[in-house]
C-alpha cells in the first residue's frame, strides 16, 4: 500500500521544477529579503490588494510566457504596486516556481512595501509606482546591495576580471539589458559562466550605474570561484560551474564593438571624424552654390534670349507695316 502511495505522488508531481544536469550550480538560493517600514491604513484592505497584485503577476508570467511583469491594485485604499522578474535563462515553470517561493516569503510581511531576491528571480511591491522607472526612488532600508562570495578559491583572477568587465560594459547596451557569457580561461584550464541582468523599464544610465557597482563589488570576491551581486536595479553572477545552458549565451562581441559591428573609436578619432564631416559639408555647400550659380546663369541667358527674340520680332513687324504704307503712298502720288 505504501509503495502504491509513493507511485501516486510521483505521478501527480508536476514536471519542470527539478534541476537539470547542466544546472548543478543552480540552487535558487535566497539572496535578500526586506520587509519595509511603510505602515498600512487597513491591514485587510492591504492584504487583499497585495494578494490580487501578486496573483496578477503570476498569471502574466505563466500565461504570457514573459520574464518580467508588473501589476497594481488600488481598491479601498492601501494601493499596491508590484513587479517581478526572472532570469532570462529560466523556463516558464522554473520562473513560476521561483516566484511562488518569493510569494511565500512576502506574505509574512505586514508592511506596505517589501521585496525578496533569489538567484533566479525577484519580487518587489511598494505603495507608490515611481520605483518602476527608477528602482532607487524612495528606497526603504539600508540593505539595498547584496554580495556573496563562494568559499572555493582559484587562480584565474585575471580571466574572471575580464569577463566581469565585459558584461559590465555590454549589459546596458543590449536591447533587453541582459547578457549570459561562457568564457574559456585557457591559461587556467577553466570555464567561467557569467550572467548579468538589469531590471526592465529603467534607462541605460541607471543600468550602467548598477553594473559599475556590481563590478566593483564582485572583483573583491576574487579569487573565489563564484560570486553574486544584487541591487534594486540589477543582478550579476559568475561561477566556474554551469547554471544555464550552453545555447543560452549572448554574443557580446558585437555589442562591445558598437552598432553594426563597427569598432568603437576613441574621442580623438571621433573628433577627427566630426571635422571630416564638417569639411564634407563645406564642400557640399560650395558645390551647391556653384551649381545654383550655373543654373541661374543659364536661366538668365535664356531669359535675355527670349526678350531679344521678342524685341526683334516686334521690330520686324513694325518695319514690315511701315514699308507697306510707303508703297501705298507712292502709288497714290503717281496716280
Amino acid at each position: 500500500m505504501a509503495v502504491l502511495l509513493v507511485l501516486l505522488v510521483l505521478l501527480l508531481t508536476e514536471p519542470g521544477f527539478s534541476q537539470t544536469n547542466n544546472h548543478d550550480n543552480d540552487t535558487n538560493d535566497r539572496i535578500g529579503y526586506f520587509c519595509g517600514r511603510n505602515a498600512v491604513t487597513s491591514l485587510p484592505n492591504f492584504v487583499k490588494n497585495r494578494n490580487t497584485t501578486l496573483s496578477d503577476l503570476r498569471m502574466q508570467l505563466l500565461s504570457k510566457r514573459v520574464v518580467y511583469a508588473k501589476a497594481q491594485a488600488l481598491s479601498a485604499g492601501d494601493p499596491v504596486f508590484a513587479a517581478a522578474q526572472c532570469r532570462n535563462y529560466l523556463s516558464v515553470d522554473r520562473c513560476v516556481a521561483c516566484f511562488d517561493a518569493g510569494v511565500s516569503e512576502l506574505t509574512n510581511c505586514s508592511a506596505a512595501n517589501g521585496y525578496v531576491i533569489f538567484d533566479n528571480c525577484f519580487i518587489r511591491y511598494e505603495d507608490f509606482d515611481e520605483f518602476y522607472p527608477d528602482p532607487y526612488f524612495m528606497m526603504d532600508g539600508t540593505g539595498s546591495q547584496y554580495l556573496s562570495c563562494g568559499n572555493n578559491q582559484s587562480t584565474f583572477n585575471q580571466g574572471v576580471d575580464g569577463v566581469l568587465s565585459n558584461i559590465k560594459d555590454a549589459t546596458p547596451k543590449t536591447s533587453n539589458y541582459y547578457v549570459a557569457s561562457i568564457t574559456q580561461v585557457t591559461s587556467e584550464n577553466a570555464t567561467v559562466y557569467a550572467t548579468a541582468q538589469c531590471i526592465a523599464n529603467i534607462n541605460q544610465t541607471i543600468c550602467q550605474t548598477c553594473m559599475n557597482a556590481a563590478y566593483d563589488k564582485l572583483t573583491t570576491c576574487l579569487p573565489s570561484t563564484q560570486g553574486r551581486f544584487s541591487d534594486m536595479a540589477c543582478f550579476v553572477r559568475y561561477s566556474e560551474l554551469p547554471f544555464f545552458d550552453d545555447n543560452q549565451t549572448t554574443d557580446i562581441t558585437t555589442v562591445l564593438k558598437g552598432e553594426a559591428g563597427m569598432p568603437l573609436v576613441s574621442n580623438t578619432r571621433n573628433k577627427s571624424n566630426v571635422n571630416c564631416n564638417y569639411d564634407m559639408i563645406g564642400h557640399s555647400r560650395k558645390l551647391v552654390a556653384v551649381v545654383a550659380a550655373a543654373v541661374g546663369g543659364v536661366v538668365l541667358f535664356f531669359l535675355i534670349l527670349v526678350l531679344w527674340l521678342f524685341y526683334r520680332r516686334k521690330k520686324s513687324k513694325k518695319t514690315a507695316q511701315g514699308d507697306f504704307i510707303y508703297v501705298d503712298f507712292s502709288l497714290i502720288l503717281t496716280d
